[in-house]
């Protein structure tokens, strides 16, 4: 089963590294007060979250959140449907988190409505991650046969001496969950014409749009376009991902204050093995970057990292490269390649 309670927890300690612009879609079809955070025909719905707020998808996962001074979220990603009972399925996920984590279950699996689900059920649940404290809402949804999991996370912090930042957002948590919509599936593998894509001499495509994101990613055949925005995630069979965007954390001034607070980060939630040491690359287009190779467990899952951190004397960009360990080193001098082919 894919981990994607301890993912959307690596998504939350990591925000501010990254920023990207919500998809597009006619105005006419978002609701009043809200803006596309994932969605197509293709994916089969579309999630909506709050006008204003920050969109941080990462991979599989779709997540909006308030600002970076303010990480209450929702995110929403689609999972295995389960081979178990529902109740077997949440106990086994919630057993993921470290003891650590102090994780209480506040309210057990009850029927909700979640958009036009076909069937929804909701949990919730409060833990602590250091010195921070949260409180989180999740519902597990199944509709035309798959399985997908929302979670609206908040600090259970006081926001105004009245409320908690979760009872706060709650009204807000709702209008996510309200306006949600899956909609009828288009035929991704032969329903509808595959989209052109511009090639190099090499015939590797250009997944990016420079106009949005500021660079271009030129990536082989091998690797699928997973989406673009102003964060371009791709990946392969082997479900190795590679994902560019722009630095917005303000220690990227230094390669090794971004590294620090990025496993510093990382380190509450995951066991970091190894941070290796950093070196220089040249890349194709004559720029320098930094970069640094570095391996954490996640639940029972080891995974190797390459990330590179890219100035153009403008903008700064991280490119990392993930795989699980035992699929690292096969895919590597592909990554390399792709890194080396970049345009920032």
């Amino acid at each position: 089963m894919k981990k994607v309670l301890s993912l959307v927890l690596v998504i939350i300690m990591l925000f501010g590294t990254v920023a990207t612009l919500a998809s597009c879609e006619e105005e006419s079809d978002v609701p009043a007060g809200m803006q596309l955070v994932r969605g197509s025909d293709e994916l089969g719905y579309y999630f909506y979250g709050p006008e204003g707020w920050v969109v941080a998808n990462h991979g599989d996962i779709a997540c909006t959140y308030a600002s970076k001074l303010n990480n209450t979220a929702f995110t929403f990603a689609e999972a295995e449907l389960p081979t178990v009972t529902l109740e077997e399925y949440v106990r086994e996920e919630l057993k993921r988190f470290s003891s650590d984590f102090e994780l209480v279950l506040e309210q057990g699996l009850k029927e909700e409505s979640f958009g036009n689900a076909e069937k929804a059920y909701r949990i919730i649940y409060y833990y602590t991650v250091g010195e921070y404290k949260y409180k989180t809402y999740q519902m597990f949804i199944i509709n035309d046969n798959r399985f997908f999991i929302y979670t609206y996370t908040a600090s259970r912090a006081m926001r105004d001496g009245e409320q908690t930042y979760y009872d706060y957002y709650l009204d807000i948590s709702a209008k996510v969950v309200e306006n949600f919509k899956f909609v009828d599936r288009a035929d991704a593998e032969g329903g509808g014409e595959a989209p052109e894509y511009e090639t190099d001499a090499d015939g590797y495509r250009l997944l990016s749009d420079r106009s949005i994101c500021f660079f271009d990613l030129w990536c082989p055949e091998s690797y699928s376009l997973d989406f673009a925005t102003s964060i371009v995630s791709v990946s392969d069979s082997e479900k190795r991902n590679i994902n560019v965007s722009e630095v917005t954390f303000s220690g990227a001034s230094s390669s090794e204050g971004y590294w620090k607070y990025r496993f510093d980060q990382l380190g509450l939630i995951a066991e970091i093995k190894n941070t290796g040491k950093q070196f220089g690359v040249e890349l194709g287009s004559g720029l320098d970057c930094a970069a640094i190779e570095y391996e954490y467990a996640l639940g029972d899952r080891d995974y190797k990292v390459y990330q590179a951190l890219v100035s153009n004397g403008f903008r700064v960009f991280v490119f990392t490269y993930t795989a699980e360990s035992d699929k690292y080193e096969s895919g590597l001098d592909v990554a390399r390649n792709i890194l080396d082919k970049a345009e920032f």
